[in-house]
């Protein structure tokens, strides 16, 4: 993504720490991209910046909001792909701007899938970029519904150490792995 926007003519910063409003005004910033951003953007920003704050999220929403989501997605055998949205004062909930369910192959790794959907992510973004500059591309706001959760790092960190090897387990294990029991948030405490 950094060389496809450098190509465009784009100045790009490549940040991993908490962006600033002093750093949008000093850079004139006019988009940011967040693809694995651990930070919440701060809401003086986002408004600033309306529908020009984008995520790429390695999960299908409203059901996988947070860190891990993936992780529950596929332990719960929710739906499993991609979503690109704008980033509104809340985690993971503004409008779609693109999504797309990826099924895992057949035996394949966590690690492999989460890489796939990554690349699927990248070259998704590549493709609607230029609809989404030219306010072409009809962003839909996220459906409510009783299967949204929002997962925390310390949520996924105890299902992490559950497992040895977490990446390297064959999503076919980790959808087999106690899915019912998984459904409610006592399932946290027991395992940990």
């Amino acid at each position: 993504i950094i060389l496809f926007l450098k190509n465009k003519g784009y100045r790009v910063f490549n940040e991993n720490k908490i962006i600033t409003l002093s750093f949008i005004k000093k850079n004139n910033i006019q988009y940011i991209i967040c693809n694995g951003y651990p930070y919440k953007i701060n809401s003086r920003i986002v408004k600033i910046l309306k529908n020009k704050i984008i995520n790429l999220h390695p999960a299908m929403l409203p059901q996988g909001k947070g860190v891990g989501a993936l992780l529950f997605c596929i332990i719960k055998k929710q739906k499993l792909g991609i979503s690109i949205h704008f980033i509104d004062e809340e985690f993971d909930t503004g409008k779609i701007i693109y999504e797309k369910i990826v099924h895992p192959c057949i035996d394949e790794t966590f690690r492999k899938y989460y890489l796939r959907l990554l690349d699927e992510l990248n070259n998704s973004f590549i493709k609607i970029f230029d609809s989404i500059c030219n306010k072409s591309i009809k962003a839909k706001l996220q459906k409510n519904n009783n299967e949204s959760s929002f997962y925390t790092r310390s949520k996924s960190e105890i299902v992490i150490e559950f497992f040895d090897s977490f990446y390297d387990i064959p999503i076919k294990e980790l959808q087999n792995f106690s899915s019912g029991f998984a459904m409610n948030e006592s399932f946290f405490e027991e395992i940990s």
